[in-house]
């Protein structure tokens, strides 16, 4: 049924004379007109993501649904734009990327380095 409907619309609704075209057929004005302009496809498929804006807090962290996620201890008490996709959660301060980091269904993600400089050695301490 498939192959019959582009079959059809190749060989006839494409070819008979349209009204609004001036009486020119629809495929004649695609390839003299439109062919030319179309682009190729982008390399990689596109990416679907939904902004939100969060409030990062004392602890340096952002909740980004039932995740808490990381960003550097400059921002605390700051207004950051968070990108989260289905693999990345990516954070934006004033239009500059901030913090990436890969997406969690819920839990806590946090990279030591977004600690202020006194408290990374406290982190990085050995166990007792």
């Amino acid at each position: 049924m498939q192959a019959e409907a582009v079959t059809w619309s190749q060989q006839v609704a494409a070819r008979r004379k349209c009204r609004p075209l001036g009486g020119a057929a629809p495929m004649t004005v695609f390839e003299a007109l439109e062919v030319a302009e179309l682009l190729p496809l982008p390399p990689a498929p596109f990416v679907l993501a939904r902004w939100s804006t969060a409030s990062v807090g004392p602890d340096i962290h952002i909740k980004v649904g039932r995740t808490l996620y990381s960003v550097p201890w400059k921002l605390i008490g700051r207004k950051v734009d968070v990108r989260p996709t289905a693999t990345m959660i990516q954070v934006f301060h004033d239009g500059q990327l901030v913090e990436t980091h890969p997406a969690l269904d819920q839990g806590k993600r946090t990279d030591k380095s977004d600690y202020p400089p006194e408290r990374i050695a406290f982190q990085m301490r050995p166990p007792v």
